[in-house]
């Protein structure tokens, strides 16, 4: 029978954001404001109950799986080298299923 160590969950994830960085902005629903809490990121929520998210990150691929996780539940997003590689990732990924049909 497996028992469940007693550890305690990972906390929020923490990051010290540097000059070089890629700043992303995105607005997710209440279903995804998860993120504010989860990530290092500024918020700001607004009155239809959406969260506005800015969040800075190292390498661009991160926050790019980040909204590709999303899905529907991340809206205008900015900025060009996460936008870049988010269509690099959908692309490779409509790429992979379709050498698999």
């Amino acid at each position: 029978l497996y028992e469940r160590p007693d550890v305690e969950p990972l906390g929020p994830v923490v990051y010290t954001p540097s000059e070089s960085d890629h700043l992303v902005e995105f607005t997710v629903s209440p279903a995804a404001e998860w993120v504010a809490e989860y990530y290092p990121v500024e918020s700001n929520t607004k009155p239809d109950g959406t969260t506005r998210i800015r969040m800075s990150v190292a390498d661009p691929t991160v926050a790019a799986r980040l909204l590709l996780q999303l899905g529907e539940e991340a809206t205008e997003p900015r900025g060009d080298a996460v936008l870049e590689e988010l269509a690099s990732l959908r692309s490779r990924i409509r790429a992979r299923y379709a050498r698999s049909m």
